[in-house]
């Protein structure tokens, strides 16, 4: 299995190659707020199974605000969230594929928005 993403502009492509783990919506106040969306759904990845394809050098990094345990990646060309790596596992913005896992569960439901 081999599902190829892409940042909006296409500056930054990446491939995932093996089955998501945890595909799920997150309602967390930080992810609503730096995706200005009642939510935000991400995939964990182990970082063997996420290799860049291009524009790997246009990601741009951002502490967040919010946590100093938290950074975000964002394409320097057009904004959008790209994967973003911890020492676990990457973090994938499953809006970047155009085919992959549907999200279960909801996390930080408490944190919904109105």
């Amino acid at each position: 299995m081999t599902n190829p993403g892409r940042c909006l502009c296409g500056s930054v492509t990446w491939e995932v190659t093996a089955e998501p783990q945890s595909p799920s919506n997150c309602h967390c106040g930080m992810c609503r707020k730096s995706h200005c969306a009642a939510f935000a759904t991400y995939w964990t990845v182990a970082h063997a199974d996420l290799r860049f394809t291009g524009g790997a050098t246009n990601i741009v990094l951002y502490k967040s605000s919010a946590s100093d345990l938290l950074t975000r990646a964002f394409c320097g060309a057009c904004g959008s969230a790209v994967p973003n790596g911890d020492d676990e596992a990457w973090s994938v913005p499953a809006g970047g594929h155009d085919d992959g896992p549907v999200p279960d569960p909801e996390i930080f439901v408490a944190s919904q928005a109105p």
